[in-house]
């Protein structure tokens, strides 16, 4: 089921997510590629549907070791960006429990492993002239606290061959349009250029989608708030950090549209 209508959200940058220690590993991006392009679209596979891929995908994992992954394609970007960013979702055949969310853009990949005893993350060493080294590390949650009682609930994983699993919202996937609106500071983080903020956004709700299918049954979509100006997945409203009643009229002029 699609929802037509558009999400207004603000991105703004939070320090949530903390980098552990991290580990240089060099990754084969070209056959990494190569594999990708053989991999099953989701509308022919069907939703979650990984296992129907016959492509093996070796990624880095704890330790930097070696692990198959199973992944198909699926499409949350506008048409006009589809060829420059892939993105792609999949599981571990060891371990179908490890998620996996793949974004392929601007010649590198960035990848987010989810499992309940955390999420492994794996971006391009920038620091590196090598076009083949990543980083390897686990992100740390650092949420502030929260004084609400906590409620535990059982945990279910996605069975093997399903890398979708719905654990607390039924079993309907509803995708919802998501319209971004960035700041400067946002834009400068991403990449400071169209391209690498497109990839960089695009990542993200990559990885939300992860977590969002699993516990909600949620899956987002990005559309372009600047069209027809541009195909960009965000609009940068020039600022800084504080928003105007102003630039969200005018935003919601572009993105509702």
């Amino acid at each position: 089921m699609k929802y037509t209508f558009t999400i207004l959200l603000f991105l703004c940058l939070f320090n949530a997510l903390a980098q552990s220690d991290t580990l240089e590993v060099n990754i084969n991006l070209p056959a990494i590629t190569q594999a990708l392009t053989a991999t099953p679209h989701e509308i022919n596979a069907g939703i979650g549907q990984s296992s129907k891929s016959e492509q093996i995908i070796y990624l880095p994992y704890e330790g930097g070791e070696l692990k198959p992954f199973k992944l198909i394609e699926y499409d949350i970007l506008p048409v006009e960006l589809r060829k420059e960013i892939k993105t792609y979702y999949g599981q571990m055949l060891d371990d179908p429990s490890v998620g996996c969310r793949l974004t392929l853009a601007n010649g590198e990949i960035r990848v987010s492993l989810l499992s309940a005893s955390g999420n492994i993350i794996i971006e391009k060493n920038k620091e590196s002239s090598s076009s083949s080294a990543y980083w390897v590390y686990e992100a740390e949650q650092n949420f502030p606290e929260c004084n609400v009682e906590e409620y535990h609930q059982k945990k279910q994983s996605p069975g093997a061959g399903n890398a979708i699993m719905f654990t607390s919202h039924g079993t309907q996937l509803r995708t919802y349009r998501l319209a971004l609106l960035i700041t400067n500071s946002f834009y400068t983080a991403g990449g400071g250029n169209d391209a690498a903020v497109n990839a960089y956004v695009a990542s993200t709700i990559n990885n939300i989608n992860g977590l969002f299918e699993k516990e909600i049954a949620v899956r987002l979509t990005l559309v372009s708030p600047n069209n027809p100006v541009s195909a960009n997945i965000f609009y940068n409203y020039g600022g800084s950090t504080d928003l105007t009643s102003e630039c969200v009229l005018e935003f919601k002029h572009f993105a509702l549209k």
